[in-house]
């Protein structure tokens, strides 16, 4: 597992992950009270309607939002990957840019053991 802190302006560009991983699985430990919901990091859910190869470059001006996941309160996301398992989150909106969103990331991984997450991190 990984831990990752992301603050105000940290983002994860819409993508599907690497084909060597099998599956992804996202904790958030943040809560109301350190990461309240309108400062945003849900993740977003996306649609290429078909459209669009797995390593692209699609933006999000390209894939509609299928779903917005508030992960806070101990929330998690597992996810297979697919070829077109497009997430992403938009960029972090915090008015102070000290406080930070918690999680942890596991990603099983077909090839080579090893997680990854493309999220800031210190």
């Amino acid at each position: 597992m990984e831990w990752y802190y992301a603050w105000s302006g940290c983002s994860v560009s819409p993508h599907c992950d690497a084909r060597r991983k099998l599956a992804t699985q996202i904790f958030f430990f943040t809560n109301d009270e350190d990461w309240p919901r309108e400062w945003g990091g849900d993740i977003l859910i996306l649609d290429d309607e078909g459209h669009y190869k797995a390593h692209s470059g699609s933006t999000y001006d390209d894939l509609k939002i299928a779903a917005s996941l508030d992960l806070r309160k101990n929330g998690s996301l597992l996810f297979k990957r697919a070829e077109h398992s497009w997430h992403g989150v938009k960029p972090l909106q915090s008015p102070n840019p000290r406080p930070i969103q918690r999680h942890g990331t596991i990603i099983p991984n077909a090839v080579l053991g090893g997680l990854h997450h493309p999220y800031c991190r210190i």
